[in-house]
């Protein structure tokens, strides 16, 4: 009991000091608009953030509003810019942020309690917290992390290199707050983004490390409506790596990929986005690469007078081969058998589609989009699990390296007024069992369920207090085992 009230303590008395923090920026923010309050415009960019409402500026009726001007003269939508000179624009972007997370529930299983099997792992179902568990198998631990994005440095470039051809390139460097449970290691420092761009009336060409299309449009979601300065699911409690927001219940990451995507230029709204990436592997069964990774999308945006929708329709594509061993001559046996203990001419079709859409109405923000396919995973496509395919017994069997199949969906809805969104959102994982899985000797993976719920206020445009939960439940085939957790997170985020 002393320890589960030095927990609460603590908790309330972070939510608390947050609280007091934002009332106190609050009310020295009122007081310098009492001051002097500057016009700012209203923001219609569907992709921005909200920001505090302020009065119009006064119209000035002797100009006349001047041409489109040519790519090279536009202004940075974002960041601050450093150079302008021989032609080339040069700015820096990014965010710094850090969250309080805690978390409790019941650890994770490794086998079924009823028939002492062991569970067939799958990426990202069920998480464990290590050495922090109980002896009733429970625990409740708190760290102190990086968001659903983490602190981010990134620099960009632009030039017009020929009348109606813009040249640019962004590389993006990301660093972790978390320290992974130990006080002398430091954060993960990585490039994340690296690419090119080149942009015409043709449309755009992007070559290099970027984020990928299968499935952009729920991460657009995600990030718009839920947690884009928040945590939402943390991914773990013990490592490394970006919070995962809704990912993994209903969304899938299409992770930055190294790869050539070209982009139609917008025509009323609608424009096709297609693109060949480095090709994944299944591990230990299908390691053959046949075929690239191939992702499209076909979108239609419309902004309207009182908000905006976007209907998005994405697929990926990829062909593996079993591949055959490869026996090594010697001098006793120069010319060994053939390894058959797979088929090389045996092949399997990873694929999936993802729909969806997003609807702004004033202050009203709905985001809804679901996924199916063979080989796909609970957290981003192509994932390299072992639930993702049927390993067999006996290498001859033919169902051996079958791929089982997942599907997801997710919805998120949001109310923006001013400074203030209040968030909430839904989804669910699953995969589906092959007919000649027999669970109760091979449990495996069956759903992630999970709802958050999210709280933003800009006590500045460039700052951001954020106070989220999420509740996860994950279940396996072959076992009555559940899995529930709760988090909640709060914590701040500073944009430039």
């Amino acid at each position: 009991m002393r320890a589960r009230t030095g927990v609460r303590g603590i908790v309330s008395f972070t939510l608390l000091s947050s609280s007091l923090i934002c009332f106190w920026a609050a009310r020295v923010r009122a007081a310098e608009d009492e001051e002097a309050a500057p016009p700012a415009a209203e923001p219609t960019d569907a992709e921005s953030t909200p920001k505090k409402k302020a009065p119009p500026p006064e119209p000035e009726a002797e100009q006349v509003p001047p041409k489109a001007p040519p790519p090279e003269q536009k202004p940075p939508t974002s960041g601050i810019q450093l150079v302008d000179a021989n032609g080339w624009r040069v700015s820096v972007d990014g965010r710094i942020n850090t969250f309080y997370v805690f978390g409790f529930g019941n650890h994770n299983a490794a086998i079924a309690p009823e028939t002492g099997a062991n569970i067939t792992s799958g990426i990202g179902t069920g998480i464990s917290a290590d050495n922090q568990i109980n002896t009733k198998g429970n625990f409740a631990t708190s760290r102190v992390r990086s968001g659903f994005v983490p602190n981010v440095l990134a620099f960009n470039l632009r030039k017009t290199v020929a009348p109606d051809v813009v040249l640019s390139g962004r590389i993006a460097i990301w660093m972790e707050v978390q320290s992974n449970l130990r006080a002398e290691i430091t954060s993960q420092i990585y490039p994340q983004e690296g690419y090119l761009k080149l942009e015409s009336g043709w449309g755009s060409l992007t070559v290099g490390r970027q984020l990928a299309l299968f499935n952009r449009g729920a991460i657009e979601i995600d990030y718009n409506y839920g947690h884009a300065f928040g945590v939402g699911w943390p991914c773990n409690f013990n490592g490394e790596g970006p919070a995962c927001g809704q990912i993994g219940y209903g969304a899938l990451f299409p992770f930055f990929r190294p790869g050539f995507v070209y982009a139609t230029p917008s025509l009323g709204g609608f424009q096709v986005t297609a693109g060949v990436f480095d090709p994944a592997i299944l591990p230990g069964k299908w390691e053959r690469v046949i075929t690239p990774t191939l992702e499209g999308e076909a979108a239609v945006t419309e902004p309207m007078g009182f908000g905006m929708f976007k209907l998005f329709v994405n697929g990926v594509f990829q062909q593996l081969g079993g591949a055959a061993n490869f026996v090594d001559p010697s001098p006793t046996t120069p010319n060994p058998p053939p390894d058959m203990s797979t088929l090389a001419n045996t092949t399997v079709t990873q694929w999936g589609v993802a729909a969806g859409g997003r609807l702004e109405v004033g202050w009203f923000r709905l985001g809804v989009t679901g996924h199916y396919g063979p080989g796909l995973g609970f957290f981003y496509a192509q994932e390299n699990s072992p639930a993702a395919y049927y390993f067999a017994g006996m290498n001859t069997d033919p169902n051996d390296g079958k791929l089982r199949t997942f599907r997801g969906g997710y919805a998120q809805a949001a109310a923006v007024f001013g400074p203030v969104m209040i968030a909430g959102g839904v989804g669910a994982s699953q995969l589906l069992k092959l007919s000649i899985d027999n669970v109760m000797t091979s449990p495996m993976p069956k759903q992630n369920f999970g709802i958050n719920a999210v709280f933003n206020y800009h006590i500045y445009d460039n700052l951001i207090w954020d106070i989220d939960w999420f509740r996860s439940e994950s279940s396996w085939y072959g076992t009555a085992f559940k899995q529930t957790i709760n988090v909640v997170n709060s914590g701040f985020t500073m944009l430039f």
